[in-house]
């Protein structure tokens, strides 16, 4: 009977030792899977929708994430709805460009998954709509243009100088949720009467209509938006009273607030303009830099900026490695 106290007694001290070994174990299991705190990092997924605007702001966020706080990177191709969907899914960590309005229910769909994040607005001044070439309001005498509608202002003007353009009108590609709003502006200030919508195959020809025009002093009129490096190369006017404003976001799946807490609040002041944006795809087009030499060049040369996303010790270890 005092073997049975006795082992009793014995297995009363070690299951206290057992549960606190455990409790231990699982402590140390959560440093593990903790990315700030344990040497192997995750790798931070970036979504490439396909534009460079985003490509450019994608390297951005990158160099600073792989430089200064450690991490590895990589970047997920696909359309707008794919790599969204990756995002919600969580094969995607960040996004670097949402356009809320331009897939407001696809976004809407995603936040209300519980998954997805926005964490900062990238920039709130970009302008899409019908645009003009400058010279057709107000002339250009070094290429010797006259102005050509000189009270052009609003996208209604338009009616006063349809024989200007020759009656078209370049809109937006087909699938695009800006060739609705197109179309929406057209029926709403009765330019079908006198305009043909030009529709373009691909954003890629739309911009070739606007530049082969400008570069002969024509006049033209369509669909654009910003940020893109026409508008950073050419003096474009907006035509006022075509499309509302769209926030341009930056969003995270939200599992990276747990893995990578430190990125989210670097992510988190991210703020940039439509007019930087403008000027640095102008200065990829112009002299044929990848996104990613651009994106450095940028960090050399504006560190008022982006120096203030990130703690003292994070920005020197970027700047080290420009």
């Amino acid at each position: 009977m005092k073997n049975v106290y006795k082992s009793f007694a014995i297995l009363m001290l070690i299951i206290p030792m057992l549960l606190l070994a455990a409790c231990s174990g699982d402590e140390e299991s959560k440093d593990k899977n903790s990315v700030e705190d344990n040497g192997e990092k995750q790798t931070i997924v970036f979504a490439d929708a396909g534009w460079e605007s985003l490509r450019f702001h994608n390297w951005v966020a990158r160099t600073i994430i792989e430089e200064g706080y450690g991490y590895q990177t990589d970047v997920t191709s696909g359309s707008t709805t794919v790599t969204l969907l990756g995002l919600q899914e969580g094969d995607i960590n960040v996004y670097m460009e949402i356009w809320k309005q331009n897939i407001k229910d696809a976004w809407e769909k995603a936040v209300d998954s519980g998954t997805v994040k926005k964490v900062s607005v990238n920039f709130d001044d970009n302008i899409q709509g019908f645009y003009v070439p400058t010279y057709v309001i107000e002339g250009d005498p070094e290429r010797g243009i006259k102005p050509m509608a000189p009270d052009l202002k609003t996208t209604k003007d338009l009616l006063e100088y349809a024989d200007v353009f020759d009656g078209k009108l370049y809109g937006s590609p087909l699938g695009w949720k800006a060739e609705e709003i197109s179309q929406q502006q057209m029926e709403k200030y009765g330019l079908k009467d006198k305009f043909k919508y030009i529709q373009p195959g691909s954003g890629a020809s739309l911009k070739q209509s606007m530049v082969q025009h400008y570069e002969k002093g024509e006049p033209w009129v369509g669909y654009m938006w910003g940020p893109t490096w026409m508008l950073g190369m050419y003096d474009m006017t907006y035509l006022e009273g075509t499309f509302p404003q769209n926030d341009v976001l930056v969003a995270i799946n939200k599992d990276l607030e747990d893995t990578a807490p430190k990125v989210v609040e670097f992510l988190s002041n991210y703020q940039t303009s439509a007019d930087i944006t403008n000027a640095v795809l102008s200065d990829m087009k112009k002299n044929e830099i990848e996104a990613k030499d651009e994106a450095k060049k940028w960090l050399k040369k504006n560190p008022d900026i982006w120096t203030k996303w990130v703690p003292d010790d994070v920005a020197k270890k970027v700047k080290d490695s420009l």
